[in-house]
């Protein structure tokens, strides 16, 4: 199996990460890997931690006031956050509080633009909105 080295980046208005290289389109294996159709595959799973966020929340350059946290493959529960539960990514306001989990593992999706592939993940409320 061939892999293919990844730099990975938030988008968090879109709450997506950017894998960027050349893109096809990809066909997801699972909530953490692809597979090109050249037969190469995208496989995040080295990069996921079991019980905590591989990528401990990070300020975001946009200033947007909040800091964001992500792990790939596995759901993970902040316990700081009481709506931080079972997240691929969550949300808080810069200092620590009014937690939010913005993306659930099982609703990762690969996408691709015209040069980039995305991991999408959403999260919605029981209303159905983000």
């Amino acid at each position: 199996m061939a892999y293919k080295r990844l730099h990975l980046f938030f988008i968090l208005e879109s709450i997506s990460v950017l894998m960027c290289f050349a893109a096809d389109s990809c066909t997801k294996t699972d909530s953490c890997s692809c597979s090109l159709a050249d037969g190469t595959s995208i496989d995040l799973h080295p990069l996921a931690d079991s019980d905590k966020f591989a990528f401990p929340y990070t300020v975001a350059e946009s200033g947007d006031g909040f800091e964001y946290a992500w792990n790939p493959c596995n759901p993970v529960s902040d316990t700081s956050q009481a709506d931080c539960t079972n997240a691929a990514s969550c949300r808080r306001t810069t200092g620590g509080s009014d937690g939010l989990n913005i993306g659930t593992q099982d609703s990762a999706l690969f996408d691709s633009s015209d040069t980039n592939l995305l991991l999408k993940y959403q999260n919605y409320a029981s209303d159905g909105q983000l």
